[in-house]
C-alpha cells in the first residue's frame, strides 16, 4: 500500500498517523496540518457547544500535543 492509499485512511486513525510523522515527519507534514485544521474547527464548535461531548477534540488534543 502507497503512502497516497495508506493517508486515506489516517483521519480515523490517529495513533497510525503519530507514527508514521514520526518516523517520516516531512512526508507526512500535509497531514499532520489537516488534523490541525480539523482541531481547530472543534475546537470553535466546543467554544460555540461547551456541553457537547467533545472525545474526538481530545484525541485530537493528544495528537496536536505529542
Amino acid at each position: 500500500m502507497g503512502k497516497r492509499e495508506r493517508s486515506t485512511l489516517l483521519p480515523n486513525n490517529i495513533p497510525q498517523l503519530q507514527n508514521l510523522i514520526k518516523r517520516d515527519p516531512l512526508s507526512y507534514k500535509e497531514d499532520f496540518l489537516q488534523q490541525y485544521r480539523h482541531y481547530e474547527s472543534q475546537l470553535t464548535i466546543l467554544q460555540l457547544k461547551p456541553d457537547e461531548e467533545a472525545e474526538e477534540f481530545g484525541n485530537l488534543v493528544t495528537f496536536i500535543s505529542q
